[in-house]
């Protein structure tokens, strides 16, 4: 575990390796471990050191790899309030933390005593009066005896810094300075102090405007700033949380971008004067909204934690032993109850444990993480130049510390890690075995170095001529040994062969069979049967096994050469026709299912026929079914006419399977429309007929009655069509081809020749005179117009009587007008009589104000001496727009008061839609109530 040395101690030590140097004492400090160990090993450690006066051996203590152990300290009675970041540090023998409290603008200190792992009492420092709500990031630092720190936060206008002077002692009730908006302040969250040679710089990050400004003290906190905003630098995205280190004589700033979620890194060089080169972690998922990031080193390597907002987790970061090395990330989730965690405080030792504390906002609570001491080595420390044996029962990582001469001014601490391994598990394998006569080598898995067999060879592999069980011991090289058994077995196969090669007849098989005691068969057809039967000719392999042990033998089967016998398919014929079956082979002998002998016969009834002919020692048959057919069909018949237009069913009985018609159809019927031939080709089997019809089509008669029409009144229509017919027929009865209409109907003609008939139909409407409306009289306004228009039905439009020929004109009263319109029957007319009101439209005005206090005038408010046709919405509304008054009644004014009770003075909303006898009215407007 890393320890934090105080700039005190390392100056001390100085001093002291000076005066040893010039006295001739030489002093050094080392100890040697391997890399790697075994569990349950004995730790070869060798102390190299010269020249020492006390040793303090730790075995076990905790590696920052490892997770933390998390508790959650509460809210110290509600002493804390929206905790953002926590300051620690020691005054004395006493520890203090500082917390910001967001939302009330106030700092809570935590007086821990002789250890920040007391629980601690609080005392509420207030806000000093300038403190800005919404408080942000605090440092306190001690120069020489006095203590100082800086405290940021607020937003927009009211962003600033201000600075703490406790004087001598951090119990002291500070001084303030408030420096207010310097370099650009615009949401300031996070500040961090640092002393280079002497010279005191700050940093602080804005969220609000994504910049980090600077600001250069001098030699002490007490002087004004310089200032200077360095910007965005180019990957600043809500910047929150910002730790500063010094790494090889370079510094680089670590920020927490909110929004970016993700970790950048600002590079200075080797002066923190310089403007830095920004870049970024690129951590990916491994951050969510995070909030702060703190860094440290431990035994040789260097770690960052980062506390995530979106998802109240906690992220490591692991750099290796470079602090520019992109880190590898890990998670290891809500540790301590972590609840919108703000920031992370210093990290700081206790013993061999390192702690630090994470405010959090929504929880109002402080957690503490640790990383403490294991308990896994056999002796945990030792006191003394040599330690000794000891060893670790669990695997895992740990790191060895040696605080040599602690105290002193030359004390010095050194530590290194060790990992501790399992030990790999050797494999011989699976039980196995060989062949009686044969060998076999067992061989082993794994990187070992040392091997000691059962019959006490120590070589990797093994090789074996008899059954038994066979183990092995095998230890690798951290000194882990592990050990597996196998048996083996052997086993006897018996197999004598396929015997020699054979041959079969054509048609006939040959059994083949292993006579063999094996467990498993497999041909070369993929049977896997004991025997198999085979009726082709080639080359035939047989592979058998018996546990460990296998054999193979190969046989040639020869087919005899023969006839080639074929009766045919299976056919029919067709009565009254025969079939002659078989053939001729020399030197062969026949016999058929009839019983005849000779090489063919003659057939003409159905069945089933079949010969057996021998040749050469083998026989050879076949089988034929035969059918005969009688196909039945008596033709189309005579050729045959249609007329045009219709369609006629072509056909016949028949008990054929098969039709072919020549349009290309296979039913047994068609319907066809059109002149021309037609053939139908029919099948049975053997058996097929065919026969050809033709059809003749006649043209239908002509016949038109022309458009629909219609009747006036008192009139009549001639119909005389022109038509060629052998006859007519009307659908009143009249068998003429001239009549005469005088009636409105639905008349309806057919004529026939040549058997074929045509019609046609005609539609006769009853016409009536035009109509024309101009509505019913009325009266207007004096001095008022309005437009008339002429409304026609059943015609059109043609004038009115004073010579205008537009169906709509604009008049006004007194007026009268007649209108004219006319068809194709005659004319007719309307007429319309406009009379004046003896009114004027402009005299319908609504009062600005009454007052309804009962002396006869203006005592309510309304319209009930106009004159009004209807009201559509008289309505009056308060200043609140609630309705105090409504009435479709133009007879009923407003009193000025609602449900009874008298209203307010003031001014109300009226709206009014209404048809009077002077025309339309729309209108809203004011009115003031008078008491």
């Amino acid at each position: 575990m890393s320890t934090l040395v105080s700039i005190k101690y390392y100056t001390l030590g100085l001093i002291a390796l000076l005066f040893y140097s010039i006295s001739g004492y030489s002093q050094t400090f080392d100890f040697e471990i391997p890399d790697t160990i075994c569990i349950n090993s004995i730790v070869p450690l060798k102390n190299l050191s010269v020249g020492g006066t006390s040793y303090y051996w730790n075995f076990c203590s905790g590696s920052l790899s490892n997770l933390p152990l998390g508790v959650n300290l509460g809210s110290f009675s509600g002493a804390i309030g929206s905790p953002v970041f926590m300051e620690i540090a020691q005054d004395g023998l006493n520890f203090y933390g500082f917390v910001s409290n967001h939302e009330s603008g106030s700092l809570t200190r935590l007086d821990f005593g002789n250890s920040l792992l007391n629980t601690p009492t609080s005392v509420s420092l207030g806000n000093f009066g300038v403190l800005p709500t919404q408080v942000e990031g605090l440092e306190i630092i001690k120069q020489g005896n006095n203590w100082s720190g800086l405290v940021t936060g607020g937003q927009y206008s009211n962003s600033k810094l201000i600075r703490l002077e406790f004087g001598n002692s951090l119990s002291n009730t500070p001084t303030v300075t408030d420096f207010g908006n310097i370099g650009n302040l615009s949401f300031p969250v996070d500040l961090t102090l640092y002393n280079d040679n002497g010279n005191w710089f700050a940093f602080i990050l804005n969220a609000d405007n994504n910049t980090i400004t600077r600001l250069a003290f001098g030699n002490s906190l007490s002087n004004s700033p310089a200032v200077d905003n360095l910007g965005n630098l180019g990957l600043l995205n809500y910047p929150v949380g910002l730790f500063l280190i010094k790494d090889n004589f370079n510094f680089h700033i670590f920020v927490a971008n909110k929004l970016g979620d993700d970790i950048a890194r600002l590079d200075f060089g080797p002066s923190l004067t310089n403007t830095p080169i920004a870049s970024n972690l690129n951590l990916g998922d491994f951050v969510n909204q995070p909030r702060d990031i703190s860094l440290i080193s431990d035994c040789g390597s260097i770690y960052g934690f980062v506390v995530n907002e979106g998802d109240n987790t906690m992220t490591r970061l692991d750099f290796g032993d470079k602090i520019n090395n992109i880190p590898s990330a890990t998670s290891i989730g809500n540790i301590g109850g972590l609840s919108f965690p703000h920031s992370i405080s210093k990290i700081f030792r206790t013993g061999d444990a390192l702690n630090f504390f994470i405010p959090n906002v929504t929880s109002n609570s402080i957690s503490k993480l640790s990383f403490s001491n294991c308990s896994n080595s056999s002796i945990p420390s030792f006191t003394g130049f040599q330690p000794p044996s000891f060893s670790y029962n669990q695997v895992g990582n740990y790191n060895i510390s040696l605080y040599a001469d602690e105290g002193l001014p030359t004390q010095k601490i050194i530590c290194k890690p060790i990992t501790v391994v399992g030990p790999q598990k050797v494999n011989l394998g699976k039980d196995t075995g060989f062949c009686t006569g044969n060998s076999m080598s067992i061989v082993t898995t794994g990187d070992y170095v040392k091997y000691l067999w059962n019959n006490y060879s120590i070589t990797n592999s093994l090789k074996v001529d008899a059954p038994g069980t066979y183990w092995v011991e095998a230890t690798d090289a951290f000194g882990c040994s592990s050990r597996d058994t196998v048996i083996v077995e052997a086993d006897t196969l018996v197999f004598s062969g396929l015997g020699p090669d054979t041959y079969f007849c054509p048609g006939s098989q040959v059994e083949l069979t292993s006579n063999s005691n094996a467990q498993k068969f497999l041909w070369n057809t993929g049977s896997i049967n004991p025997s198999i039967s085979i009726s082709t000719a080639g080359e035939f392999w047989l592979l058998v096994e018996r546990g460990y042990c296998s054999k193979s033998d190969t046989i040639i089967i020869i087919e005899k050469p023969g006839i080639v016998l074929d009766l045919g398919k299976d056919t029919s014929i067709c009565t009254p026709n025969n079939i002659q079956l078989g053939k001729e082979f020399a030197g062969s002998s026949y016999k058929w299912n009839t019983g005849a002998t000779t090489s063919t016969i003659v057939v003409n009834n159905s069945g089933k026929y079949w010969i057996d002919i021998a040749n050469d020692g083998c026989v050879f048959s076949d089988t034929i079914n035969v059918r005969i057919d009688t196909l039945i069909f008596p033709g189309l018949g005579r050729d045959i006419n249609i007329c045009a237009g219709q369609e006629v069913e072509l056909g016949t009985i028949s008990n054929a399977s098969k039709y072919l018609w020549s349009s290309g159809s296979t039913s047994q019927k068609i319907v066809v429309g059109e002149e021309g031939q037609y053939w139908l080709n029919v099948e049975l089997n053997a058996c097929s007929f065919s026969d050809t019809i033709y059809v003749n089509k006649v043209d239908l008669p002509v016949v038109s009655l022309g458009p629909d029409t219609s009747l006036c009144p008192n009139t009549s229509i001639m119909f005389n069509p022109s038509v060629l017919a052998d006859s007519l027929r009307w659908n009143n009865g009249h068998t003429t081809g001239e009549i005469e209409i005088n009636e409105p109907g639905l008349y309806h003609l057919t004529v026939y020749k040549d058997g074929c008939k045509s019609s046609d139909t005609i539609f006769v409407a009853q016409r009536s005179f035009p109509r024309i409306d101009l509505g019913n009289d009325f009266s207007l306004c004096e001095n008022q117009f309005i437009k008339i228009e002429a409304k026609v039905t059943n015609g059109d439009f043609l004038e009115w009587k004073d010579g205008i020929t537009t169906p709509v004109r604009e008049v006004k009263p007194p007026a009268t007008l007649i209108a004219i319109a006319n068809n194709e029957c005659g004319t007719s007319s309307d007429t319309l009589r406009v009379s004046s009101a003896g009114l004027d439209i402009f005299s319908l005005k609504l009062p600005n104000a009454f007052s309804p206090n009962n002396d006869g005038k203006n005592d309510c408010f309304g319209i009930s001496n106009w004159p009004v046709e209807e009201i559509f919405e008289f309505s009056v509304f308060n200043r609140l727009g609630q309705i105090v008054f409504s009435t479709r009644n133009h007879k009923v004014c407003w009193d000025g008061k609602l449900n009874g009770n008298q209203l307010p003075e003031g001014n109300y909303v009226y709206i009014l839609r209404a048809q009077t006898s002077c025309g339309p009215i729309d209108t809203k407007g004011y009115v003031l109530l008078l008491r």
